[in-house]
């Protein structure tokens, strides 16, 4: 368990004034440190290839209107 993570997570329950029973406490940081692993995720961008609307999704018949026209 990184220490930096247990520090920040400590003093935002004491700013916010919770109260957190210590034999929770390891566990609720490890659940904040895996949280800002994956959230750390959101800040890498992907390049124009790897966004996933740029992926090719073959046209399902059911969303084609056959009402409209072209033209």
């Amino acid at each position: 368990m990184d220490s930096e993570h247990k520090r920040v997570f400590v003093a935002g329950f004491r700013r916010a004034g919770l109260a957190l029973p210590r034999e929770r406490l390891d566990l609720m940081v490890q659940a904040y440190a895996d949280y800002r692993a994956l959230a750390g995720c959101l800040d890498v961008p992907l390049g124009y290839d790897d966004e996933p609307a740029g992926l090719y999704r073959p046209v399902d018949e059911r969303d084609v209107d056959e009402d409209r026209q072209d033209g």
